[in-house]
């Protein structure tokens, strides 16, 4: 019957465990070589989780752009109340990006170039 520690001597070295991993405080070691890899896993998913989340908000970047840009061609209002309305709804699409400079920095020069003005 396997017992903890024959199954963090699987896991962690991929081998049944010796006799001298039962001896001497080995275990001790194997704990803090699992303590260790489990640090290292974690770490390692939580660089995956930001890489994941830094490409899902570039992807809702694009499409907000794309969303912005199109509405400057093709929805360009004639009376000053539009206008203002349509800047509002720009405003919007651009809030949740802030802390991009360039990215708004884009925009608002693609809206300059629309309305004459930021």
């Amino acid at each position: 019957m396997k017992d903890n520690l024959d199954e963090l001597c699987e896991v962690l070295y991929e081998r049944r465990p010796k006799a001298a991993d039962y001896l001497g405080g080995s275990d001790a070691q194997i704990l803090k070589d699992a303590t260790t890899e489990i640090l290292t896993l974690r770490k390692e998913n939580e660089e995956l989780k930001k890489e994941n989340d830094r490409e899902e908000k570039h992807q809702k970047m694009i499409a907000v752009a794309e969303e912005y840009l199109l509405k400057l061609k093709n929805e360009l209002p004639s009376t000053p109340e539009e206008i203002e309305t349509l800047k509002i709804e720009l405003d919007i699409l651009m809030e949740p990006f802030s802390d991009d400079p360039a990215y708004v920095a884009l925009l608002r020069l693609e809206r300059a170039k629309a309305f004459g003005a930021f």
